[in-house]
């Protein structure tokens, strides 16, 4: 929900509970989390000293004249960086992951993108060897694998990081023999048998290596005969004849929906959703942001209503007999220090732009408990962003959503809070003020009121920024009061411990 006015109650964005492994207690203590040597307080801290009557200060609660990397006004705590571990250090959480979509004989180097990879935090990566959409390299035969990728998927294996392939299939070996390739796809049992007789290729070659499938991807892409156009009645014909394959031949593997652009396609989402083979997959998926920004002409209200659309996927999908996963995969914002190959919006976002655009939506994503994924990686973004996905991915990992009983007193706008709660314990809030992504440094101070949360260490922490604070806070009656937290359009979260 999102604040409208002065000392509107706010509360998170919540629809359910998350994964991530809770086979052991790995929560970061307050000294931890600081990475300094002051001990975490027990009890409450003094407040600021009282600024000046008549002060600038005193009189506006946006400030500009103090510290860049001050999360608190008037807080004498030193700032420290915010550490990123490891993938390997961190709760297994497949909601965290990343897109990679090699194809012969563009095969980037493995061995760099894992250790990339594990150094971000990621615990899942959306992955196809074949082209995933035109142009289609017919030269190369679809069941000739470099050994390479093989050991790939064996090095993910090795690093906990699960594995989604995207099946696609252009029967390479009808185009070398004369054939069209028809389309709409899969409306001939010719069609749907030599699929079925690629899947089971790749399922037998990678049996207990790949926990999920996904079946095909944008069949929603049905423009100017694209060749991965495939009807929404035939997409469900053909999952109904490919998920029992699936099972029978690696029955621990999952199965996942093909995704679809969701601004274009939500009534093709909406008969995948309501149809009868929605219950028999394990993971619901959509790609749902490219590029949606606040004010975006091109996208409308996209960008305010996206987060009820998603609430109403699981509503809808959850009223059919589905009980699994959700996932949005591919999120994209591009920047000045993409690959060129982003689709670039006008004007063009900073890199500081574009990692304030994902911080947002991994967290609200999360924060309804729908995994995330996006194609971008150290080589092709830009470092803040890059830098921005591992400090995200080491603060969330392992978390459940959580509603947060918060007051939040701000002349701000449009504040959007979302709430998570730690395998230890520990209680975050993120929040931000909604509005277009700024490269500035414009300020605005904010009062927040945990009820109930009196005696608690409140950490801040800027994901953007790369910096935590201690910070001051005060005790009224049973609640907890945070006074003069710097909040921007790019999320700030409080970390409550004790």
């Amino acid at each position: 929900m999102r604040s409208l006015a002065r000392g509107v109650l706010v509360a998170a964005l919540i629809v359910g509970a998350c994964g991530g492994d809770d086979s052991a207690d790995r929560s970061t203590t307050i000294t931890t989390l600081l990475e300094a040597s002051t001990t975490a307080q027990a009890t409450t801290t003094k407040p600021p000293e009282t600024r000046p009557a008549g002060s600038d200060e005193a009189e506006s609660s946006t400030t500009s004249s103090i510290p860049t990397d001050a999360i608190q006004r008037g807080n004498p705590q030193p700032t420290s960086p915010v550490a990123i571990r490891p993938s390997t250090a961190l709760p297994i959480d497949v909601r965290l992951g990343v897109g990679l979509y090699p194809a012969y004989p563009d095969i980037p180097g493995f061995d760099s993108l894992l250790a990339e990879f594990v150094e971000s935090g990621v615990h899942r990566i959306d992955i196809s060897y074949s082209d995933i959409e035109y142009p289609v390299n017919w030269d190369h035969s679809e069941t000739e694998i470099d050994p390479a990728f093989d050991r790939f998927i064996d090095d993910l294996n090795d690093q906990d990081i699960a594995v989604n392939y995207m099946v696609h299939f252009w029967d390479k070996d009808g185009h070398a023999a004369g054939e069209e390739l028809a389309t709409p796809r899969f409306q001939t049992e010719d069609q749907i048998q030599d699929f079925l007789d690629y899947v089971s290729f790749m399922v037998e070659r990678y049996r207990g290596r790949i926990q999920y499938y996904t079946i095909w991807s944008e069949p929603d892409a049905c423009g100017g005969g694209g060749v991965k156009c495939i009807e929404p009645a035939d997409y469900v014909a053909l999952a109904g004849r490919v998920i029992p394959v699936i099972r029978e031949l690696d029955p621990q593997a999952k199965v996942a929906l093909a995704p679809v652009v969701l601004f274009y396609a939500r009534d093709y989402m909406a008969t995948l959703l309501e149809s009868d083979v929605i219950a028999m997959f394990d993971v619901i998926q959509w790609h749902g942001i490219y590029n949606v920004t606040p004010g975006d002409t091109p996208t409308g209200r996209y960008y305010d209503d996206y987060p009820s659309i998603a609430a109403g996927i699981k509503d809808t999908a959850a009223a059919n007999g589905f009980e699994g996963e959700y996932w949005s995969t591919e999120i994209t914002f591009c920047s000045v220090d993409d690959d060129p190959g982003c689709p670039r919006p006008d004007p063009l976002l900073s890199d500081a732009q574009v990692a304030n655009y994902y911080a947002r939506s991994i967290v609200l994503h999360l924060g309804i408990d729908i995994g995330t994924s996006y194609k971008t990686y150290r080589d092709t973004t830009g470092p803040v962003t890059f830098a921005t996905f591992g400090r995200l991915h080491t603060l969330l990992a392992g978390t459940t959503p959580v509603h947060i009983d918060v007051d939040i007193e701000t002349e701000a706008a449009d504040v959007v809070t979302v709430g998570f709660i730690t395998a230890g314990g520990d209680e975050m809030l993120a929040l931000w003020i909604d509005q277009a992504a700024s490269d500035g440094n414009q300020r605005t101070a904010a009062t927040l009121t945990f009820a109930g949360m009196t005696g608690r260490t409140a950490i801040g922490i800027d994901v953007i920024g790369g910096v935590q604070q201690q910070l001051v806070t005060t005790d009224h009656g049973a609640d907890l009061v945070v006074s003069d937290l710097l909040i921007t359009d790019a999320p700030i979260i409080v970390r409550l411990a004790g």
